[in-house]
């Protein structure tokens, strides 16, 4: 999981409320199911300050603890690891809930950000398969790349070669027009 201390874009639509009072399901909605990869985001809609822990009440699981939400803040974690998360409110212990976060196939999660983000006009975008993606790097014409975005370029002395032979045109072609 991967906290955010704030949250500014909530276009993601994987929002719970937490509201306060006399209330049987404190957290709206208490029992959410996402994919993981997904950021879930509480906003705190109460005049009263609440808190998202990880676990249930005397048996804290340290997997997130939002620390005190003030009233009209936000609290949004990324949720990597497909798994069952029980979370309470540390300072009303009646408030509980739940986020189940479903494993999402290597298609799937890539067509997604195809579909939902796709590349700018003009632009030169690698568009991978999973069987690339599974083996954790790919080869173009330009090297090798893993998919921490890494890469090894095996053209390295060629690439110097081509740049010093550029950088020599371009003093010669200038001292011929200073001439």
């Amino acid at each position: 999981m991967i906290p955010f201390a704030s949250a500014t874009d909530l276009s993601n639509g994987n929002m719970v409320f937490m509201v306060g009072g006399d209330c049987t399901d404190c957290y709206i909605p208490s029992h959410v199911v996402i994919k993981n990869n997904s950021i879930l985001t509480w906003h705190n809609a109460d005049s009263a300050v609440h808190t998202v822990t990880s676990g249930s009440i005397g048996q804290p699981t340290n997997q997130f603890n939002s620390g005190l939400v003030q009233p009209d803040r936000f609290y949004a974690i990324q949720f990597v690891t497909a798994d069952v998360y029980p979370y309470f409110c540390m300072l009303h212990p009646w408030m509980e809930g739940t986020v189940t976060v479903e494993e999402i196939a290597f298609e799937e999660y890539y067509a997604d950000i195809r579909e939902n983000h796709p590349s700018p006009p003009n632009s030169t975008a690698i568009v991978l398969t999973a069987e690339q993606l599974a083996q954790g790097m790919y080869q173009n014409s330009t090297g090798t790349f893993y998919a921490n975005h890494t890469a090894v370029v095996p053209e390295f002395p060629i690439v110097m070669v081509v740049l010093a032979t550029a950088v020599i045109g371009v003093v010669v072609i200038s001292r011929r027009v200073t001439l």
